[in-house]
């Protein structure tokens, strides 16, 4: 069952599934009803990736020296990780930002998600609810856990830096996404599909170097290297969800995005069309473009070696999803 929900045959990198497991049991389960009324769009498997994600915090917390505050950085980080989903499900909607091919209107969507998003942001800071709705309450309850894991206010403000910034990233990244791609250049794609996960999985792991029994929080050169990792592992998302995305209206990931670089109008009209071979071919002919090689990998990996095993976390992520792409090429043939 377990290997099922985690993909660990699929993507031919281990995890310790057992502890991911846990992580992700102890919190659905204390925190279920608060969930279902501010989670109620991330179900099933979803809701239990995003929080075994906890483990990234435990393993960074483990490597910088933490002991006996380890329950409290996995469920914080775990939280912390379900609550960065629960906008998502509104504001990548159609419904909401107007895609796909959006050609206008981009300043005005931008003020629209930002307003959207602010009082789960301000919950968050301020550790109290900015209104009276479940996301609120959870992102309070997030705020309330994580300076009471801070053993200083510089490392709490030095977290808190990291979601501020990753809360505007999704300001921006609705906007990229949903534009038609030749109102955005491969540049501003590029920035904008490192920094999802990059700022994403970082402010997780950041949990980790908050208790006081840290020798010390991440490191400058640690945070960087996230990007490296944002830049691999979002690609291999925009790859396995392209499909998905497009049914959102986004289709201008990276994926979509050296889809048009390539085949220009004949991608927007394959689009409007959803036109599934021709979309098919077109991405099938890019793939490489989403994948680093080898020597890249290994880089991403040496950046984080002062985390301990989150290395292994991240690596396993990337593979993850490479595995859900193949499974569904698999499926479709």
């Amino acid at each position: 069952m377990l290997d099922r929900i985690y993909g660990v045959e699929d993507c031919g990198v281990r995890i310790d599934t057992q502890r991911a497991a846990a992580c992700a049991h102890g919190v659905l389960s204390r925190h279920e009803a608060l969930l279902d009324r501010a989670a109620a769009g991330v179900r099933g498997r979803s809701r239990v990736l995003c929080a075994s994600l906890g483990l990234l915090a435990q393993h960074a917390a483990e490597a910088l020296g933490a002991s006996t505050s380890i329950p409290r950085v996995a469920e914080a980080a775990s939280l912390l990780s379900l609550l960065t989903k629960i906008d998502d499900d509104v504001i990548d909607g159609q419904a909401f930002h107007g895609g796909p091919l959006r050609t206008s209107g981009h300043v005005v969507l931008r003020r629209r998600v930002r307003s959207y998003l602010a009082p789960t942001l301000d919950s968050l800071l301020r550790g109290r609810p900015a209104r009276d709705e479940a996301r609120c309450e959870l992102a309070a309850l997030v705020g309330q856990q994580l300076a009471a894991l801070a053993s200083s206010r510089a490392r709490l403000d030095a977290l808190h830096e990291v979601i501020a910034a990753g809360w505007e990233t999704q300001v921006r990244a609705v906007d990229m996404l949903s534009r038609h791609p030749a109102c955005s250049t491969l540049a501003e794609v590029a920035h904008v599909t490192a920094a999802i996960s990059a700022e994403w999985l970082l402010m997780i792991t950041m949990v980790g170097g908050l208790p006081g029994d840290a020798r010390r929080d991440v490191s400058d050169a640690e945070m960087h290297a996230f990007w490296a990792w944002g830049w691999h592992i979002q690609r291999a998302d925009a790859l396995a969800d392209f499909a998905k995305d497009l049914d959102e209206g986004l289709n201008n990931s990276w994926t979509g995005r050296v889809c048009f670089e390539r085949y220009g109008d004949a991608y927007v009209k394959a689009v409007q069309r959803r036109d599934g071979v021709a979309l098919d071919r077109m991405v099938e002919s890019v793939a490489s473009q989403c994948v680093p090689d080898a020597r890249a990998k290994r880089q991403a990996r040496e950046g984080v070696a002062g985390l301990g095993r989150v290395g292994d976390d991240l690596s396993w992520i990337h593979a993850m999803l490479l595995g859900r792409r193949h499974r569904r090429r698999t499926e479709a043939c």
